[in-house]
């Protein structure tokens, strides 16, 4: 089903600052959940559910400056510190 409503653009807009994880280290499953409501013909609860949900998610965070290379990744394996590198 296509996405004639413009919803689905609209919702990924609010949350693209948002960082993988929401109330600490659980995964933002915002993205997936507005496009499968917007699929599913569900549209019209997308920005109420975006309303609640969104308050939990974390902004991406700043990075160390590091880039990830083939040399060091193993360094930036499990550091959270390392998630926007």
């Amino acid at each position: 089903m296509d996405d004639t409503t413009g919803t689905l653009g609209e919702a990924l807009e609010r949350i693209h600052l948002s960082g993988p994880e929401r109330d600490g280290w659980l995964s933002n499953h915002a993205p997936m959940a507005v496009e499968a409501l917007v699929r599913h013909g569900q549209a019209s609860a997308v920005h109420r559910w975006l309303d609640r949900y969104g308050p939990k998610l974390e902004e991406m965070p700043d990075g160390t400056g590091s880039p990830v290379t083939a040399r060091n990744w193993h360094e930036a394996l499990g550091d959270p510190r390392r998630i926007a590198d």
